[in-house]
């Protein structure tokens, strides 16, 4: 497994590593600068990219057995390979309704209020939402991913809306597959509209930013919202890894993170007590 340390770009000039540095549960990566030239295949090993993967940290729900087979493999590998032009796809959108997602995982977990219909409806049949930030964020995937794939030399696949048979209430997209060396991992960018002119230790700043500086820089709050996503992702894919990625126009941040199963079995009971307690009866 491959950590990097920290490595600048300059505008027209070539990439500079300093050196490789283990880090107890992630990859930290920060650019000063980045060059938007064209971007050379890597060389690297590809693994098997079928989702879901067999989830050596898989958990268990007595409630989720009710519905356990109701899809097959053969089924929800085709569901994400339909649907990976994600929002661009009618499909994708049909199979998300009816499901929980996992960008909605933390409204579940968190909630405390009591549970309504119209916040049944709000996870289960979503209407369609933009606004200045999610425009942003879709307009700046493409630079982001293309920087990830520039500076930590791994393979970027396209990913479809995975559904997990063990699972089949619930789904997720992730917002790509990553092969590092045969391990096939996912990818969930992060591009802040509010901190989008910033430098990553600046973004910390503020309290609502999702990162916090820790002993090895930068990482992922695990309090936040997105926490809860990634770990929801990796339930679902059975993927072994997630590369969380924040890009801002002056800095990017890359960490590793692994599944931790009491985090998500405690996602999967309290999703599970939502669903089946308010939605399938």
């Amino acid at each position: 497994m491959k950590y990097i340390d920290f490595i600048n770009f300059k505008f027209q000039t070539h990439q500079k590593i300093l050196k490789l540095v283990k880090f107890s549960q992630s990859l930290f990566f920060q650019a000063d600068f980045y060059s938007e030239r064209e971007i050379v295949p890597v060389e690297t090993v590809c693994g098997d990219l079928v989702f879901p993967r067999e989830n050596v940290q898989s958990v268990l729900s007595e409630k989720y057995n009710l519905l356990i087979d109701t899809i097959s493999k053969d089924e929800v590998t085709s569901i994400e390979e339909q649907t990976r032009e994600q929002a661009q796809c009618g499909k994708w959108f049909k199979e998300r309704e009816n499901r929980i997602t996992a960008s909605n995982f933390h409204r579940i977990v968190k909630r405390k209020a009591a549970i309504t219909e119209k916040f049944i409806l709000s996870i289960m049949k979503p209407k369609p939402f933009t606004s200045k930030a999610t425009s942003y964020g879709r307009n700046n995937e493409l630079k982001a991913r293309n920087l990830y794939v520039q500076t930590a030399g791994h393979h970027v696949h396209d990913c479809g809306f995975v559904i997990n048979p063990r699972y089949p209430f619930i789904g997720a997209t992730p917002d790509a597959k990553i092969c590092d060396n045969g391990v096939t991992g996912i990818m969930e960018i992060k591009c802040p509209f509010s901190q989008r002119e910033n430098l990553i230790t600046d973004a910390m700043q503020g309290a609502d930013f999702c990162l916090e500086l820790s002993e090895n820089g930068p990482r992922l709050k695990s309090n936040h919202d997105y926490f809860i996503q990634v770990q929801g992702q990796l339930l679902v894919t059975g993927s072994q890894f997630c590369d969380f990625v924040v890009y801002t126009k002056k800095d990017i941040h890359i960490e590793r993170i692994y599944p931790d199963k009491a985090v998500m079995q405690d996602i999967l009971d309290k999703l599970a007590d939502f669903y089946f307690d308010h939605v399938h009866f």
